[in-house]
Parts: C-alpha cells; sequence; structure tokens
C-alpha cells in the first residue's frame, strides 16, 4: 500500500513538471534606424502667411529607439500671388529645419506620434507690376517651424505617413517614407 501511495505522489509531482511547456516570446521586430521620406502638405505657413499653394517637403530621420527621433527636413513651397509685403509676386519658400519626434504607440506595421521642428525660412521673389517684373529679392523671415500634433505611418520599410500640424510644411500632409539600416 505504502508503494502505491508514493508511486502516485510521484506520478502527480512528475506530471506536473511535464506539464509545463516552455513557451520563448516571439523575436521583436527589428527596428529600422533610418527614415528618408518626401511628402505633400497643403496650407503651409510662412511669415505668418497661410500659402495655398501644395509644400514638398522631404525628411530624413534617425530612430534612437522606438520612442525618440531626431532628423532633418527641407520644405519648397512656390507661390504666387499677393501677401503682406508684395501686392503682386511670385517666388518660392525654402524651410530647412531640425525635427524632434516621440512616437507615442508602435506596432508591427503601425505607429501614432507628434513632432516638433524648428528652422530658418528663406524666401525668393519676384514683384510684378502689370506682368513686368521690378523687383527681385531675398526674404529672410522670422524662424520657421512645424508642429505636428498627430501623426501615423502605416507601413513597415515602406510606409505611407499621414500628419495633422501647422506650420511651414503645412496642415495637412501626406506622404511616403522608406526605412532602412545601414550596412556594417
Amino acid at each position: 500500500m505504502k508503494k502505491v501511495f508514493l508511486s502516485i505522489i510521484v506520478l502527480l509531482l512528475t506530471a506536473n513538471i511535464f506539464a509545463q511547456e516552455i513557451t520563448s516570446s516571439p523575436p521583436k521586430a527589428e527596428m529600422l534606424k533610418h527614415e528618408v521620406g518626401v511628402s505633400i502638405g497643403a496650407i503651409s505657413v510662412f511669415a505668418h502667411i497661410p500659402i495655398v499653394t501644395p509644400a514638398i517637403n522631404f525628411s530624413y530621420y534617425y530612430n534612437f529607439n522606438a520612442k525618440h527621433s531626431l532628423g532633418c527636413l527641407f520644405s519648397i513651397v512656390p507661390f504666387y500671388g499677393g501677401n503682406a509685403w508684395l501686392q503682386d509676386n511670385a517666388g518660392c519658400w525654402f524651410a530647412p529645419e531640425l525635427s524632434y519626434r516621440f512616437t507615442y504607440y508602435r506596432s508591427t506595421v503601425c505607429s501614432f506620434y507628434l513632432a516638433v521642428s524648428v528652422g530658418a525660412q528663406l524666401g525668393f521673389t519676384s514683384a510684378l507690376e502689370h506682368g513686368n517684373i521690378n523687383a527681385n529679392g531675398f526674404i529672410f523671415a522670422p524662424v520657421g517651424y512645424q508642429l505636428d500634433l498627430f501623426g501615423i505611418k502605416i507601413g513597415k520599410i515602406h510606409s505611407t505617413i499621414i500628419e495633422l500640424g501647422y506650420g511651414t510644411q503645412g496642415i495637412i500632409k501626406i506622404g511616403y517614407k522608406y526605412n532602412f539600416n545601414s550596412k556594417n
């Protein structure tokens, strides 16, 4: 009787050990360190003046980790029409900026973020009088900025972005980003 009782106890103890499966956590998706992108923004703001022509934006970001990124941006906004300084003019605004991005949610194919960018605003303009160019000018406007309060990136290597913000790149931006790691 003692042998049967001990056998049952040993069997129960060993059954518990074998019942536990060894599970390993799935490997984390590799975070790609570099991003280059292009986007088009609507209604950008230069020198506190809204410009309706589309902004063409180029970007590069370096991802330090899953949350923090630093980058540089360059926006080009051609325009034709009046503004506060000149009645009729044609020209182009340029905005080189440095940017910080904070990603507050990231999954394998989707991320939500906000970004702040600060830089310069440079403009080249030609004032027109009855269709004739009468003045050419270089304009260095106050500090340029872009505040993106909401951004979404969908995709891992080839990504679509949609951003809502205010500043030199536009109130709403839609674009494409390519994500990669550098070769060592």
